[in-house]
């Protein structure tokens, strides 16, 4: 077990008055809170996370995980945290980016709560969430439009969908060993027909951890999001949409160049999925349109910060901030500020790009015929990049990675 004392790499640089964020995140997220001078204390499973290198990390918590084996003693090391923080009272903003800090926070929210200020939805409503066995079920009776569903084990629901379907993991948290057997570097499978996909061995093997659904016809220029954070009582404070370029691999892979717009179905749809779901806290909503009708499906729903979040920043819809501020005010006592979200450019000014998977999703449109050389240069020079994990601004972390390659190289 890690020993539980917070280790600061270096004091506080933060120039004006305020605790730092506690942040269960990646570099994205450090960086967007950076951007409003909110420091951030990481907390990490290893002292080697490049995101402890951040000029934006002004100290690291090692824990020893967030899975069910390690979950109270991180939750005690937490509790501990958060009262050396605020030896005389308050409680820190506490910031989480995945499927697995998020089941730890439900998990665990009666005693995180004493020492962090966080806003998260109703336990059952975070469980649907996580889960795409449940989600559906709850997405059809609120009215939210969703691909047609099926248990991986109703053969019968499955013959009678209209094809081509595609499988995915029920379950949002501990899929990775689904993920290698099944789907390679992709988050789902596609198949022509039911019956292809029932004869399929490694489909009856995990059928017990998959879904079903109707493919959405649509290609990645296809997909959208929306975004935003809502308080306690559901209003809006802020959002911004986003549209995928490119991902690898090209179906139902991992983002890998990215861009804002200002859709007005996509927010209209999103808003409106927001007040039927009485969803609280940060989100991204997942989209899909269909080019056969033009109707937006919904894909998912993640209650988590994310990389979407610096994008949002940098064009000054920074959701990490205004969660800080929110929260930094309601334990303080006072009437937290509303905020006006900026719209985004119709035309983005900067847009995300994580250039070895966007080089993948490249070779993989070239292999296919769909993407040139000269377009995808075309693509890249058109507008000004944020990176994964390169910045101008916070150079360290991916100088520390490059030298940590070279080295593993080099032994």
């Amino acid at each position: 077990m890690h020993d539980s004392r917070d280790r600061y790499i270096h004091a506080l640089r933060r120039k004006k008055p305020g605790r730092p964020a506690v942040v269960m995140g990646d570099l994205t997220l450090v960086r967007s809170l950076g951007l409003a001078r909110i420091p951030s204390i990481v907390v990490t499973t290893s002292p080697d996370d490049i995101t402890v290198r951040s000029r934006h990390a002004v100290g690291y918590a090692l824990i020893d995980g967030f899975d069910t084996g390690s979950g109270e003693r991180t939750a005690e090391a937490l509790v501990a945290l958060g009262r050396r923080l605020a030896p005389r009272g308050g409680r820190s903003a506490l910031f989480y980016g995945n499927d697995a800090q998020l089941a730890f926070l439900h998990a665990w929210r009666a005693p995180l709560e004493e020492s962090f200020a966080f806003v998260l939805n109703d336990d059952a409503l975070g469980a649907a969430l996580r889960d795409k066995e449940l989600f559906y079920p709850l997405a059809m009776r609120a009215g939210v439009p969703v691909p047609r569903t099926a248990l991986a084990d109703d053969t019968g629901a499955i013959l009678a969908m209209r094809a081509p379907l595609v499988i995915k993991p029920r379950a949002k948290v501990g899929w990775k060993a689904l993920q290698r057997a099944l789907f390679h570097d992709a988050k789902a499978k596609m198949y022509a027909t039911p019956e292809e996909l029932l004869r399929d061995p490694l489909f009856a093997v995990h059928r017990h951890t998959l879904l079903v659904q109707e493919l959405v016809l649509g290609d990645v220029e296809d997909h959208y999001s929306f975004h935003g954070f809502a308080d306690p009582d559901g209003r809006l404070l802020a959002h911004y949409s986003g549209h995928k370029l490119r991902t690898y691999p090209n179906v139902s892979g991992e983002s890998s160049f990215i861009e804002l717009t200002t859709d007005p179905r996509v927010i209209e749809l999103g808003m409106d999925v927001v007040r039927r779901l009485g969803v609280r806290g940060v989100f991204k909503i997942d989209m899909i349109r269909d080019r056969r009708d033009g109707q937006l499906y919904v894909l998912e729903l993640n209650a988590r910060f994310n990389l979407w979040n610096y994008l949002g920043a940098v064009h000054g819809v920074n959701l990490p901030a205004v969660a800080y501020d929110f929260l930094e005010a309601r334990d303080r006592g006072e009437a937290p500020r509303r905020w006006r979200a900026p719209l985004s450019p119709s035309r983005p000014r900067v847009r995300w790009l994580n250039f070895y998977r966007d080089l993948r999703a490249y070779r993989e449109g070239a292999g296919r015929g769909k993407l040139s050389l000269r377009q995808w240069a075309r693509s890249l020079a058109s507008s000004r990049k944020i990176y994964e994990a390169f910045a101008w601004t916070d150079p360290i972390p991916f100088a520390w990675w490059v030298a940590e390659y070279v080295r593993r190289r080099v032994a």
